[in-house]
């Protein structure tokens, strides 16, 4: 089963392209996932469970590290799973393509049953194709032949 990372959904997006992909799983490192959190992309500010606001700060190649601030944290009861063991506050990555990425996600949810069977319909189509470049058998389709079916 294929899976997409973010830069290939927002490139999707910007050739307004739909496609029927499952977004990338997310690596959880924290007892409270970055899913957990909610993203608010015109303000570019995240909220924790408590709502209280995480700002960008130092930027990656790939994204931002969003920050909370010490006296947010310091009283709330989440504190103990959602803090490393020494922090003060919560640092959060977020790539630079992740509102794309949670729009993904958010289009599987309302796949259609005709979605999710074309998808899995298609998935022994692709690992055909993939099959074919590797041993230089060229579809029809990309030869200018005529498809047979």
């Amino acid at each position: 089963m294929p899976l997409c990372y973010a830069k290939v959904f927002a490139a999707f997006e910007h050739r307004d392209i739909d496609v029927l992909i499952p977004a990338k799983a997310e690596p959880i490192r924290s007892p409270i996932p970055l899913r957990r959190f909610g993203y608010d992309a015109k303000h570019d500010i995240l909220k924790c469970l408590r709502g209280k606001i995480l700002r960008p700060k130092r930027p990656l190649k790939y994204g931002r590290f969003f920050y909370s601030r010490a006296r947010d944290c310091a009283g709330c009861d989440l504190a103990s799973i959602c803090l490393f063991k020494g922090r003060l506050n919560k640092a959060v990555v977020v790539g630079d393509n992740y509102p794309a990425l949670l729009r993904a996600r958010r289009r599987r949810e309302r796949w259609s049953e005709e979605d999710k069977q074309l998808y899995r319909r298609t998935g022994g189509a692709r690992k055909a194709t993939m099959a074919r470049r590797r041993t230089g058998t060229a579809s029809p389709e990309r030869s200018g032949g005529a498809s047979v079916t």
